[in-house]
């Protein structure tokens, strides 16, 4: 994930991480991101919800306008296009979930 740019030194990598490590496990979450995936993040970090999605979408933008674009538009091929839009968070998450499930 450092190499596309997200930075570990911000509030939100760690909600990205924790937000993968919980729809790794119950995919189904993804369906439901606002109901489901970020009211557990928020709860696991004693914070609320809201800010677990502004946290979030702030790191991926930060990653997105810093990152290594070559790797971003390697990883997020389908999503790139120009780079000029970004991915939106539950894209984000899921493409993280997709490569640690196809074992790379």
């Amino acid at each position: 994930m450092v190499k596309c740019g997200f930075q570990a030194r911000q509030k939100g990598y760690r909600y990205l991480r924790e937000a993968v490590w919980i729809a790794y496990q119950e995919p189904e979450v993804l369906a439901s991101v606002t109901k489901r995936l970020y009211p557990e993040v928020a709860k696991r970090f004693h914070t609320t919800d809201k800010q677990v999605e502004r946290a979030i979408r702030n790191t991926i933008e930060t990653a997105w306008n810093r990152g290594e674009q070559d790797t971003l538009k390697m990883f997020f091929q389908e999503i790139y296009g120009d780079g000029t839009i970004r991915p939106t968070n539950t894209e984000v998450i899921g493409k993280i979930v997709g490569f640690f499930r196809s074992g790379n």
